[in-house]
């Protein structure tokens, strides 16, 4: 079984306060012997072109940010062939 983990988070959800949760998050994942890779997104289609530009480098995803990144997210989803475990982190529990 692969550990390769992909977070997609958006820098500015929970008003810029979900960063220092993210590395919490990163730092127990590494715990667990899993490779994870954060990619930060705060452009619009951004975090779909990330799903695309990745598709082959993880197993397991992580989302960070609110509904528009979420959105975007399962757009790039959509479009790949294989399904991948989703995880996600709302930003409202970070204002």
């Amino acid at each position: 079984m692969s550990k390769k983990v992909l977070i997609i988070a958006n820098s500015k959800a929970g008003r810029g306060k979900i960063i220092k949760y993210i590395k919490k998050v990163v730092e127990n994942l590494q715990k667990l012997s899993y490779e994870v890779d954060v990619q930060y997104t705060s452009l619009e289609k951004n975090a779909t072109y990330i799903i695309k530009n990745y598709e082959n480098h993880f197993d397991k995803l992580i989302v960070c940010g609110g509904d528009g990144t979420l959105n975007q997210v399962t757009q790039g989803l959509c479009e790949l062939e294989r399904k991948v475990p989703v995880g996600y982190m709302a930003t409202r529990n970070y204002e």
